[in-house]
């Protein structure tokens, strides 16, 4: 190599040490984590929490300087992985954000990029999907299955009770019925009885008289 050329590429290389340098004083931090719209602790999501597939999960991504300042990024980098699959992503909002996860354990790895061959140091997550929502001291149970013992017994009774009733019911109005059928009949025979006892005029004939008789006799049977 010539004598140059080999003075240009050290040039080159003290020239892009400061920008090396700078890059290395970035370090991507997480502003906050938030499950279904409620912030979590740093030390819950740094121990690992967990989640289940119908929850979603959202990073608040930042950079952070050496001298403790906090700015936003050009752009956020982020890598997805569980198993062998790993989901790569470039976004430029500070929030990343997943919901209807398959079960498993995850790694989220998310790298600031304040410019073009300008990152930050990447910070490192891990969580896991499973059946129960674990988010540091509070738990949350898997959702039970819904008890139809209720639901299958409880309207036996009304369906009883409205048997009884309606029975009960017939049974009154069959009595009434009778009752009121007697009390026609009986009406019926005095007015009939009292109708043939009346005195008839000396001007009837003894023929008329007859006539009456037998239809008091036929009505009253």
């Amino acid at each position: 190599m010539k004598p140059s050329v080999r003075i240009r590429a050290i040039a080159l290389t003290v020239a892009m040490l400061p920008s090396v340098a700078h890059a290395q004083d970035y370090i991507t931090i997480i502003r906050t984590a938030i499950v279904n719209g409620r912030s979590i602790s740093d030390g819950a999501w740094k121990a690992g929490i967990e989640i289940r597939p119908e929850d979603y999960i959202q990073w608040i991504a930042a950079v952070r300087t050496t001298t403790g300042d906090t700015i936003d990024a050009a752009s956020y980098l982020t890598e997805l992985s569980r198993g062998d699959v790993t989901q790569q992503r470039l976004q430029t909002t500070p929030t990343i954000e997943y919901k209807g996860l398959p079960k498993g354990d995850y790694t989220l790895r998310i790298q600031a990029q304040l410019a073009p061959g300008n990152s930050a140091a990447p910070v490192l997550l891990r969580f896991r999907v499973g059946r129960t929502l674990a988010l540091g001291d509070e738990q949350s149970p898997p959702p039970s299955a819904p008890d139809t013992t209720a639901s299958t017994e409880a309207p036996a009774f009304p369906i009883r009770l409205w048997i009884a009733v309606a029975l009960a019911s017939s049974i009154i109005g069959l009595i009434l019925a009778t009752l009121l059928l007697q009390h026609r009949r009986r009406y019926k025979s005095n007015l009939r009885k009292s109708s043939c006892d009346v005195d008839l005029p000396h001007v009837v004939t003894p023929k008329v008289t007859s006539i009456l008789a037998l239809v008091c006799l036929i009505l009253t049977r």
